[in-house]
């Protein structure tokens, strides 16, 4: 296996180490499936920026063009990605494309050659949407900062909290785009959301942001005017105490670390999940590889996402929401409150939203 190569797609981040920890769990998931000889892989490491389309087209010019490649993993938004899908059909050389499911996959722009290995944070934001607006209460909103607007994220909480109530007419709240380098004005959520008008919300921010907010709703003693949804990077605290705060959010069933709650290690677990798939199909294939055999492993390993690009991607096994509450020190208590799940692969409305222009970032959720 001495002439096999693998090229690997690493974008970078301001937030999380994304591109290491993917490449570190590349590695060690390669490593479990081939024992020594993965050793014996050449591995091509192609660092892609903030992932857009000229970076990636740009290094699948090096991977094909120069080296060759048998495959291609590494992460990518499905946005960027449907724009080169036709290459890796043109070369016959598979991609196990790892991202957070921060974008709809448009509707027929994939081939069989790609492979999606993806969390579909935007499936878990519609089960909390439906979750919300079946248990919580019908008046809903979502209040982001305009970095966290541009994806998928919202708009599938508020299809989600529609589908189990048709008439809710969801609310918005859009921050400002603050100065180039600066964090948004945190002040400005406060002066303009009506926390007494709302059962509850999605809150999408990160990282410092994420700290501010929560601080925020602590500090003008908000906490328990309205139930908070969030993704798990808005489990981001601060200096400040959060003692009595709570925050609900959701997780894989099968997601590998089950008590890694606010997802730090997400960028490692699919390097290691892609790692052991395309070597598991390398040893099943005695060095070549077959996109029946990526397949059935990639289903094998954890058979409750959809792989095939040239279907849904989306979970279809049971999704948890977690209750987070803070308690002294900004320690984090989490519970498990519930078990979600929806086949959406025929669902009208997420038919169009995909065939719309629901996302406006091309980059992968957390790279900036």
């Amino acid at each position: 296996m001495d002439d096999l190569s693998i090229g690997l797609l690493l974008p970078s981040s301001s937030i999380m180490p994304m591109g290491k920890q993917y490449s570190k769990g590349f590695k060690k998931g390669l490593k479990e499936a081939m024992g020594d000889a993965a050793d014996e892989v050449e591995i091509i490491p192609e660092m892609t920026g903030n992932g857009s389309f000229v970076n990636l087209d740009k290094a699948m010019d090096k991977l094909f063009g120069y080296h060759g490649v048998d495959a291609v993993a590494g992460l990518s938004s499905a946005f960027v990605l449907a724009n080169i899908t036709d290459r890796f059909k043109k070369e016959k050389v598979p991609v196990v494309c790892g991202n957070l499911g921060e974008h709809y996959q448009p509707i027929d722009e994939f081939n069989e050659y790609v492979f999606l290995n993806s969390e579909y944070f935007w499936h878990q934001c519609w089960l909390m949407g439906r979750y919300a607006a079946q248990n919580v209460g019908k008046k809903g909103t979502v209040i982001t900062a305009m970095y966290d607007s541009g994806y998928a994220f919202s708009i599938s909480f508020q299809l989600g909290m529609q589908s189990a109530s048709p008439d809710i007419i969801p609310d918005f709240h859009l921050m400002s785009m603050p100065p180039d380098g600066a964090l948004s004005n945190m002040d400005e959520v406060f002066e303009k959301v009506n926390f007494d008008e709302y059962d509850f919300a999605l809150v999408l921010f990160c990282g410092e942001e994420a700290a501010q907010f929560l601080e925020g709703v602590k500090s003008r003693g908000l906490q328990d005017k309205l139930a908070i949804f969030g993704l798990p990077f808005l489990l981001e605290p601060g200096k400040e105490e959060l003692d009595g705060m709570e925050v609900y959010t959701s997780m894989r069933n099968a997601y590998p670390n089950q008590e890694d709650f606010r997802h730090q290690e997400v960028f490692t677990q699919l390097g290691v999940s892609s790692g052991k798939a395309i070597g598991e199909a390398m040893v099943t294939d005695e060095g070549s590889l077959t996109l029946e055999s990526i397949n059935e492993v990639l289903e094998r390993m954890d058979g409750q996402r959809v792989y095939k690009s040239e279907d849904l991607g989306q979970i279809i096994g049971p999704v948890s929401i977690i209750k987070n509450k803070f308690v002294k020190g900004n320690e984090i208590e989490s519970e498990r409150i519930a078990e979600v799940s929806s086949d959406l692969a025929e669902d009208a409305a997420l038919a169009m939203a995909r065939s719309g222009m629901a996302s406006s970032w091309m980059n992968p959720y957390l790279g900036v």
